[in-house]
């Protein structure tokens, strides 16, 4: 089939030269076969009356073989050369072919500037391209990188003032011997049937520097979300972030939409416009299938990753803002890559390199993806039976596919145009395990909206301390640490308050229950609440408590400050960068029960304590929805600028 193909490929583009010129044969017409192999196009291109024929490669054996097989044609010879060394030696040419060679060279924009060094000045540059859909990266390891219709029109237009384009389909395989896989307009064909792309320009439409377009400062950006839900379907960190986000950059006058899974969403996408937000559902895929195949997904992810495509072909986005990908599948990353658009990465959480989405388990907290193997062993926990040769058979099964997945990442990375972080500590702790171009990455810390007036005031102190925990009751947030501190029989003998507010995990509830017992209510469990209710809540609170094993930003330790609450914290990333103490919270060892115990002593103990820390509290800076907005703005039209 391929080499049908390649014959009627090469039977088009010499028809296209001859219509070029138009029966012009009064010279010598020069044609340079860019990566011949073994030289059957040449020789098609060599029927052209009054043309003279090189084919170049850099393989030695393909140029040997090429030079074997042409008998007949004396108008086409071969050389093993690259395009410098036809530079060089003075060559110079009036039309260059170059199929299914862009995407096996690292940097495709010299690749097309040292081809036009060789073309006199109302030279032909004729290239193809093969669509990432059937020959992409996964599919074919001599690929380096993975092209697309849109990729490919928005790279020749930022080299051509204009060019011709045309596309080949596929053609099923038992109408092979009936096909001549014309050429067809873009408007002609099924987009999704769409294998190759051929691009003809002239030298002469070559684009000068002062010719490319700049983003204007003013631009309305079209920017498409991806999280694994938004508001109304889940009201957790990313998912609120994430429309908090969509919201802020509509009132600076850009169209924003989200990519969310949905679990009742088979065929796709849905799209629905919902709480002043565009939503695409499209289909929910296992996590725990993805996080351990996602490296290995090649033809059987096609279909779901077409889905996606109708979401940008619909949309339209200037940018994608990846939050998280969670029910997804990675390769969204390479079909966006594919498509040529630019990918903003925000690193909320670590799920990309923990099969547990967080580094904790059972109340212990692990150090983080350090090693395959310990990462393995850790998935393998009370899945099976610890018997050696299960013990051996899936762990050395896990491990291959967990190493695959580290290194997957680390090449999902090198994709992206921007990659943020919430605060300095957390980028530290991603950085241990990822590796990334640090010029490309920012801090943007996420904007708190309570839709209240923050307090300037200092609040006065209970004689009761009013303790308050915000947030779900669940073992990686501290929750068992929280219960055994306030049910400790010292803690108890002093004058307080706890107020719980949040949904508990289904095995803490005996739990809560008991301490609600033992505290003789002092400890009371208020249930789920509304965010539009908190600035209630906290009122006449005094001190809040945040002992979480892994936090990568805390919102709500940054809600209670725009209160003037301070916290007793872990020192624990994304929290230990906004508490300070001793100035707007205390600080205590991730974990540690004494050292919870101690931090909640002194505040008992001390009540003028409790004061200086809301002053501190008051005091510390938090940014706004609007002013995370205004920054993700100037990072978008940075990068459009650049590109």
């Amino acid at each position: 089939m391929n080499t049908i193909k390649f014959i009627c490929n090469y039977t088009h583009i010499r028809q296209i030269i001859e219509d070029f010129e138009k029966g012009n044969y009064n010279k010598k017409y020069k044609i340079l076969d860019c990566g011949c192999g073994c030289g059957y196009g040449s020789i098609i291109l060599g029927g052209l009356p009054n043309s003279q024929v090189i084919g170049a490669d850099i393989d030695n054996e393909a140029v040997t073989l090429a030079n074997l097989i042409n008998i007949e044609r004396k108008n086409v010879s071969y050389v093993k050369s690259s395009f410098e060394g036809l530079r060089d030696k003075g060559y110079k040419f009036d039309c260059i072919v170059s199929l299914e060679t862009l995407e096996h060279v690292e940097a495709p924009e010299k690749f097309v500037k040292d081809a036009l060094k060789l073309l006199n000045d109302d030279g032909l540059l004729i290239v193809s391209i093969p669509h990432w859909r059937y020959h992409g990266t996964d599919l074919n390891s001599d690929h380096v990188a993975n092209w697309s219709i849109e990729k490919g029109k928005k790279f020749f237009s930022k080299l051509f003032t204009r060019y011709k384009f045309f596309v080949a389909e596929v053609v099923d395989l038992k109408d092979v011997l009936n096909s001549t896989f014309d050429f067809k307009e873009v408007n002609e064909c099924n987009y999704k049937k769409v294998e190759h792309m051929f691009f003809i320009c002239n030298k002469r439409d070559i684009k000068v520097d002062n010719q490319v377009v700049s983003i204007s400062r003013k631009q309305k950006l079209r920017i498409l979300f991806v999280n694994h839900s938004v508001p109304p379907y889940e009201y957790t960190g990313t998912p609120i972030s994430t429309y908090t986000e969509m919201i802020s950059l509509q009132q600076l006058g850009h169209e924003t939409a989200v990519l969310i899974p949905n679990k009742g969403t088979s065929v796709g996408p849905i799209k629905e416009f919902v709480n002043n937000i565009t939503i695409y559902k499209v289909p929910s895929l296992s996590w725990g299938q993805t996080f351990l195949e996602d490296a290995y997904f090649g033809y059987n992810i096609r279909n779901y990753l077409s889905i996606v495509e109708d979401v940008i072909k619909d949309f339209g986005p200037d940018i994608v803002h990846i939050n998280d990908y969670v029910f997804m599948s990675a390769k969204i990353i390479e079909l966006f890559e594919a498509i040529g658009l630019p990918m903003v990465r925000f690193v909320h959480a670590m799920e990309e390199l923990c099969f547990r989405t967080h580094p904790f388990y059972k109340d212990e907290l692990c150090n983080g993806p350090e090693t395959p193997i310990k990462c393995a062993k850790c998935i393998l926990k009370d899945n099976y039976n610890r018997n050696n040769v299960f013990r051996l058979r899936n762990e050395s099964n896990y491990l291959c596919k967990i190493n695959a997945r580290f290194e997957y990442i680390n090449y999902l990375y090198s994709k992206y145009d921007a990659i943020l972080f919430m605060t300095d500590k957390w980028k530290e702790y991603i950085s241990k395990f990822i590796k990334y171009d640090k010029t490309k990455s920012f801090i943007v810390p996420l904007g708190i909206n309570l839709s209240v007036k923050r307090e300037e005031q200092i609040k006065k102190t209970n004689d009761v301390i009013n303790f308050v925990y915000i947030g779900t009751m669940a073992k990686v947030k501290g929750a068992n640490l929280l219960l055994d501190v306030f049910s400790d029989k010292e803690i108890l003998e002093k004058n307080f308050t706890l107020n719980i507010f949040g949904v508990a995990e289904d095995d803490l509830q005996s739990k809560i229950r008991d301490v609600e017992i033992i505290s003789r209510g002092k400890v009371k469990y208020m249930g789920p609440y509304k965010k539009e209710n908190l600035s209630l809540l906290l009122d006449k609170k005094d001190m809040g408590i945040m002992p979480s094993y892994s936090e990568t930003y805390s919102i709500t330790t940054r809600e209670l400050l725009y209160m003037g609450i301070p916290s007793i914290v872990s020192d624990i990333y994304g929290i230990a960068d906004i508490v300070k103490d001793g100035y707007n919270g205390l600080v205590f060892k991730t974990g540690d029960f004494q050292g919870l115990k101690q931090k909640v002593m002194m505040v008992l103990k001390d009540k003028s304590l409790i004061d200086k820390l809301k002053k501190g509290a008051i005091n510390t800076s938090i940014p706004t929805p609007e002013d995370e907005a205004k920054q993700l703005e100037n990072i978008y039209l940075n990068i459009l600028s650049s590109d």
